[in-house]
């Protein structure tokens, strides 16, 4: 533990870990305040042009779930390379010349982030003590926050002026550039087990059937499957139904992200300051609810504001907690919290593919976003009950959690 928290050259992985989640941020959702664009390009309904995100959630799952494996085979630094560089692949879109084409490279970066987020809590664990995971897990997260944040914002204003496609391709250089730096600055931490070694890795299929391992993964359903479907429809549905501009809408989304600036270190330092996490996760829980419904029922453009920025807030309260709770079981190996992780969003993003397609279906099907939307809003009840079953990792919980 001592050996950890002397390694200056942490604070350089940390930078790299904030670049690869700005990398995630800024593509994972580069599409959707696209759609117009997109739809009018290939002549695309509702229902199609939403695979473009419904694909990514699928893949993530598939990336997902050989993520914490790969990393105890290959290592750590070779398994991340990996997963940026195929996180570039928005670099490709320009050489699209049908729709088809626009999916497979969505593919290929739905398998990089999949691989990636579930390493990002194995490697802070390698690098940082117990005291300092909570304010690290937490500001981790807002560069994904910042480049979900950034891709709202600028994805609209670069498409007027250069095309759609070059807007996607500018955020896959983005994921180049941190890709390069990893591959240069990066390395594995002083706890990386030995690659390869077969004892380990029975021991993380273990770890798979483990109790907390299950409720983790219930968790990530109800936040991931209504913040995706939502941020997805929710500048098209403002567009059409309330009569805003698509940049407009598109700014209006982006604060939920920007708002994860704040919130994620906010909630990172403060749960360190209490020693309790479960709290979070049972706070976070409601608020997703409440905001979830006030960001679409009522065409009032503070109430929308205040909910967006409210659906912020649960979102990356949850994220980072659910992390440090991950981090924080006891006994677990950096490859074995990997696999946690791993199983949670493998879960989680599995089906949070059914959500952009349920959106675009059932709309097309009904003339109306508000079944959907309505289903979305209540699915994160799951985040609350997972929050009341799930165990205190905190120090205040009277065991504390050890590291190995």
């Amino acid at each position: 533990m001592h050996e950890k928290t002397q390694s200056r050259y942490r604070w350089v992985i940390h930078g790299l870990l904030i670049s690869a989640q700005l990398s995630i941020g800024i593509n994972v959702l580069a599409p959707a305040p696209l759609f117009p664009f997109i739809m009018e390009e290939y002549g695309l309904a509702r229902g199609s042009v939403s695979v473009l995100i419904a694909v990514m959630a699928l893949v993530l799952a598939v990336g997902n779930v050989p993520s914490g494996f790969m990393a105890a085979r290959f290592g750590v630094y070779r398994t991340f390379a990996l997963g940026s560089f195929l996180m570039s692949a928005g670099m490709l879109a320009p050489f699209m010349t049908n729709f088809a084409g626009h999916v497979l490279w969505r593919i290929a970066l739905g398998l990089g982030v999949g691989i990636v987020i579930p390493l990002v809590g194995g490697v802070s664990s390698q690098w940082f003590g117990r005291r300092e995971l909570p304010i690290i897990n937490g500001t981790n997260w807002m560069g994904q926050t910042s480049g979900m944040a950034i891709s709202m914002f600028l994805a609209v204003p670069i498409a007027n002026l250069f095309g759609w496609k070059v807007a996607i391709f500018t955020f896959g250089v983005v994921a180049l550039i941190g890709t390069i730096a990893w591959v240069l600055l990066g390395k594995n931490g002083i706890n990386q087990e030995q690659v390869g070694n077969t004892k380990a890795r029975s021991n993380l299929s273990g770890v798979l059937k483990e109790r907390t391992t299950g409720l983790i993964a219930m968790a990530f359903v109800g936040p991931f499957l209504a913040y995706l479907s939502l941020n997805a429809w929710l500048p098209t549905y403002y567009n059409e139904v309330f009569g805003m501009s698509l940049s407009k809408a598109g700014l209006i989304i982006g604060l939920a992200p920007l708002v994860g600036l704040i919130a994620s270190p906010a909630a990172g330092l403060l749960s360190g300051k209490l020693g309790l996490r479960r709290p979070f996760l049972i706070g976070a829980g409601v608020l997703f609810i409440i905001s979830g419904f006030g960001s679409f029922l009522v065409h009032n453009e503070p109430l929308i504001y205040i909910s967006v920025i409210g659906l912020g807030i649960s979102q990356w309260v949850f994220i980072p907690m659910i992390f440090i709770v991950a981090t924080e079981l006891p006994g677990k190996t950096p490859s074995e919290v990997a696999v946690v992780l791993s199983a949670g969003l493998a879960v989680g993003n599995l089906l949070s593919f059914m959500g952009p397609l349920l959106v675009g279906v059932t709309t097309d099907a009904f003339g109306s976003y508000l079944p959907s939307f309505s289903v979305l809003a209540v699915l994160p009840i799951l985040m609350i009950l997972s929050g009341f079953m799930l165990p205190e990792t905190g120090p205040r919980n009277g065991t504390p959690a050890q590291f190995i």
